[in-house]
C-alpha cells in the first residue's frame, strides 16, 4: 500500500463508470470483511471516513495479534485499505446503505491461519452478513481434498444466501493446478466469486495476477486502486494486488443488493458475470473471460432471477462532511449551526447540528438535512458554519475544522459541490465563531 498526497480517485485510471452504480436502492446491506481489522475510534488512530460505515458491535478478532476477541484494531493497514474499496461507491454517492463488519484474521505482519479464516466465516454467518469479502489467500500444501472444513462452513453460508468474494492471489500461477491449491479461492462452493487482478485499464490481467480458467471467475482492477490509509486524518494511498480487485467486486455486489428485496447470491453472481466485459486477453485466464462492469450488472439483475424493488421516491437533501481537527468540540456546552446560502440571498438555517454532543478529535461527522422543493439545488452557492460558545465557567473555548465537503442529492443524482482540507481549515473561537465557504 503506497501513500499518496493526491486526491483519492475510485481508480487511478478513472474507471468510475465501470466500477460503480449511478444510483442505489433502498435496502441496507451488511458486508463482513475478513482481514487485518479496522481501527476503532478512541483506540489507535482510526480512519474517520470508514468509522462511519463500521458495525463495531459485530466485530471479532480471530488473529494472533492479541488474545482480546473484541480488539480488531488494524495494526497492519491492509484491512483498512480493503474496507475503503468496499465502501467507496457508497461514499461517492453519499449513502450509508452499507455497513461493514470488521473481522480480524491477520496480525501485524499480515499473517494468519486457515482456522482463523474459518472462524471468521462462521462469525460473519452468525451476524447475518449479506456478503463476505476475503482478500486473504492460504496456501494448501497437502493437495486438494473433499469436504474440507472451510468448504463446509462456506456451504452453510450458501444455505443462508450469502455471497463470498475472494482474492485469487498475486503469484502469477495457475490455481487450477493441484500444486497451486489455495483457500478459499480453490473451494468449489457455488456461492463464491474468485477475482483476479486486472491491470490499470481493466482490459488485461496484471503481470503478477494468479489465473485459472476454472477457479478464477473474472477480473477487476488491481493496480493503483485508490484507498484510504490508516491514520488520524484523510490519508490517501494506492493499493495493488487481487486484495483490492476482490473488494471492488464485493462493493459492486453490495450496491446491486440495495436494489433487491431479499438476499440471493445466485442472482448476484449471475448479474455480475452476465454484465461483465469480454476481454480477449483473458481467454483461458478465467471462467467468464470478463472484467467487472457495474452498470450492466444492474441491468441483468431481473433477468437473473432477482426481485428488484422499484427505485425510491426522490428525496432532496444536503450532506456536509466535517473532519474535526486535533482540537475537539465539547458539544455539551456548544451549539453548531449550518447555514445554507442561496443565490437569491435567502438562507436555510439548521440549528444545533451536533445535538449538543461532543465531536472528538480527528472524527468525521456527517450532517444530513432535508431540503424543500421551492428552489433548484443549483441555487445553493455556499455554506456557513457558526459556533455559539457558552459563557459557562470551564466550557470549551475553541475547536478545529480540518476538512469540509458538501454534496447535494435527490436520491437519483449526487453532486459534490465543494471540498477543502487544511490543518486546520478553520479554528472556531470566541474571536472567530464562524466561517463561510462559497462554491
Amino acid at each position: 500500500i503506497k501513500q499518496s498526497s493526491r486526491p483519492l480517485p475510485l481508480n487511478s485510471c478513472d474507471l468510475d463508470g465501470e466500477l460503480m452504480l449511478k444510483r442505489l436502492g433502498s435496502r441496507n446491506v451488511k458486508v463482513a470483511i475478513l482481514d487485518s481489522g479496522l481501527d476503532q475510534p478512541g483506540q489507535g488512530l482510526g480512519q474517520p471516513v470508514l468509522s462511519r460505515f463500521a458495525l463495531f458491535s459485530d466485530r471479532r478478532n480471530f488473529s494472533t495479534s492479541t488474545m482480546d476477541p473484541m480488539n480488531v484494531n488494524d495494526d497492519h493497514g491492509h484491512g483498512t485499505a480493503v474496507a475503503s474499496v468496499v465502501v467507496r461507491g457508497f461514499e461517492e454517492l453519499v449513502s450509508e446503505r452499507i455497513k461493514i463488519i470488521p473481522i480480524k484474521v491477520l496480525d501485524r505482519n499480515a499473517q494468519g491461519t486457515l482456522y482463523g479464516v474459518i472462524q471468521g466465516l462462521d462469525h460473519a454467518i452468525n451476524k447475518n452478513a449479506d456478503i463476505i469479502n476475503i482478500s486473504v489467500v492460504s496456501q494448501e500444501r497437502t493437495g486438494r481434498r473433499q469436504n474440507t472444513p472451510i468448504e463446509m462452513v462456506m456451504k452453510i453460508a450458501e444455505t443462508k444466501g450469502i455471497l463470498i468474494v475472494s482474492a485469487a492471489g498475486n503469484d502469477g500461477k495457475d490455481i487450477d493446478l493441484s500444486e497451486n491449491t489455495r483457500y478459499p479461492a480453490c473451494a468449489p462452493n457455488p456461492n463464491q466469486i474468485v477475482v483476479g487482478a486486472a491491470g490499470c485499464t481493466n482490459e488485461n490481467f496484471a503481470s503478477f495476477a494468479s489465473v485459472g480458467k476454472k477457479r478464477v471467475h473474472l477480473f477487476a482492477p488491481g493496480q493503483s486502486v485508490g484507498v484510504y490509509v490508516r491514520g488520524s486524518g484523510l490519508i490517501r494511498g494506492e493499493g495493488t494486488g487481487s486484495s483490492f480487485a476482490a473488494p471492488t467486486v464485493a462493493g459492486v455486489a453490495a450496491a446491486l443488493l440495495t436494489h433487491m428485496s431479499s438476499g440471493n447470491w445466485a442472482a448476484l453472481k449471475c448479474a455480475i458475470f452476465d454484465g461483465g466485459t469480454v476481454r480477449g486477453a483473458l481467454d483461458g485466464k478465467c471462467f467468464t473471460e470478463k472484467t467487472i462492469h457495474a452498470p450492466r450488472a444492474l441491468e441483468k439483475l431481473a433477468a437473473c432471477g432477482a426481485k428488484v424493488m422499484p427505485p425510491p421516491a426522490p428525496f432532496r437533501e444536503i450532506v456536509v462532511d466535517i473532519l474535526v481537527g486535533a482540537d475537539p468540540l465539547l458539544g455539551s456546552t456548544n451549539m453548531v449551526k449550518l447555514v445554507v446560502l442561496l443565490s437569491s440571498g435567502r438562507t436555510l438555517q439548521f440549528d444545533n447540528i451536533n445535538y449538543r454532543e461532543n465531536w472528538v478529535a480527528n472524527s468525521m461527522q456527517r450532517i444530513r438535512r432535508p431540503l424543500n422543493a421551492d428552489f433548484n439545488l443549483s441555487d445553493i452557492v455556499g455554506v456557513r458554519l457558526e459556533t455559539q460558545f457558552s459563557s459557562t465557567s470551564g466550557s470549551d473555548t475553541s475547536w478545529g475544522l480540518n476538512h469540509l465537503s458538501v454534496s447535494t442529492s435527490d436520491e437519483r443524482t449526487v453532486l459534490r459541490r465543494f471540498i477543502r482540507s487544511g490543518a486546520p481549515l478553520h479554528r472556531f473561537s470566541g474571536g472567530q465563531p464562524f466561517v463561510e465557504f462559497r462554491f
